[in-house]
């Protein structure tokens, strides 16, 4: 027959082996109500632990290719308002060479020079923008800046006019240094193709077309550089204003479809982003549905495991005391 002392070792055993078991249900139920999903993913997912190894594959790719899409989005977004800034920029100066041309004045093609040089500063810097550690407008070498400064352009412009005598002669050699080598070695500094391009979810990708080197650019340079330098030609450059107003035009003109290849590449992007938005909204319910805990449920179980933990610790020190007791008697 079993004693009190006997039964009561029995009762105090079985309760402390219980003890681990509710404190380990105890911890797994306050990580989840935390996390939101199963702690025991491998034995509650079963036969489906494959389909929620490739659910996550998916999400840490969505994540991947959403962070570089942004900033894809987001260099194009910049390229964008540079253009806008840079035809913002020089517009007033479209105007004054057509004044200067109608005027014919000396000191107005002066004032003028000095403006035209403020503004080439300007529209330099702004296509030297550097966005991210890449600068936007240099093509495939984007580690350095687009375009040398407004001095180093206006001495290897003047430069190639050395030699030409005539009107005729010295507009020739003007578009020739714009148009070509000079352009290219002495004023331009970034790489003779585009930056790479940004892949998007579909198989295709976007491309960054805007360089410094561009038509439209050149034209603009050109205009600009010539009202900075009539001063000092011969009749002080009249002859210029009516070329310079038509380069300007010309540069408005091509940065406008700039903006508008720019802008479909950019509106690419955006569409790619919102797809990818789509997939995993799809695919972070799936894993919730696979994964997931009701959290309210979860935080009542810790509620009433914390209580049975409460319990069965005082149940053990009551039978503890108990089995002191009946030994001493």
């Amino acid at each position: 027959m079993m004693g009190p002392l006997s039964g009561n070792l029995s009762a105090f055993t079985s309760l402390s082996r219980h003890l681990p078991e509710i404190r380990a249900d105890l911890e797994r139920a306050a990580h989840e109500t935390v996390t939101g999903r199963r702690q025991d993913l491998s034995l509650t997912l079963g036969g489906r632990a494959g389909e929620f190894a490739l659910i996550e594959k998916g999400l840490a790719d969505l994540e991947t290719n959403t962070s570089r899409l942004g900033l894809t989005e987001g260099r194009l977004r910049q390229t964008g308002l540079v253009l806008t800034s840079v035809r913002d920029a020089f517009a007033p100066m479209t105007e004054r060479a057509l004044t200067d041309l109608s005027l014919n004045e000396p000191a107005a093609r002066t004032e003028t020079a000095a403006a035209a040089r403020a503004t080439l500063d300007q529209v330099i810097s702004l296509l030297n923008t550097n966005e991210s550690g890449r600068h936007l407008f240099a093509g495939d070498e984007t580690e350095g800046p687009a375009l040398a400064d407004a001095e180093t352009l206006l001495t290897a412009a003047q430069a190639a006019l050395t030699g030409a005598t005539t009107i005729a002669d010295q507009e020739a050699a003007f578009d020739a240094f714009f148009n070509g080598a000079g352009f290219d070695t002495l004023v331009y500094q970034g790489g003779p193709g585009q930056a790479a391009a940004a892949a998007l979810g579909d198989g295709s990708a976007v491309r960054f077309e805007a360089k410094a080197d561009a038509q439209p650019v050149r034209d603009l340079l050109n205009g600009l550089a010539r009202l900075a330098l009539a001063p000092g030609l011969p009749e002080g450059g009249a002859a210029w204003a009516g070329t310079a107003a038509e380069k300007l035009a010309a540069a408005n003109d091509g940065m406008i479809l700039m903006q508008s290849v720019n802008g479909v590449a950019e509106g690419r992007v955006s569409r790619a982003l919102e797809a990818q938005g789509q997939e995993r909204l799809v695919l972070t319910a799936t894993q919730q549905s696979l994964a997931g805990v009701d959290t309210v449920e979860a935080a009542s179980r810790v509620k009433s495991l914390e209580l049975q933990l409460e319990a069965a610790y005082a149940m053990t020190a009551r039978l503890s005391r108990l089995n002191f007791a009946d030994y001493i008697r």
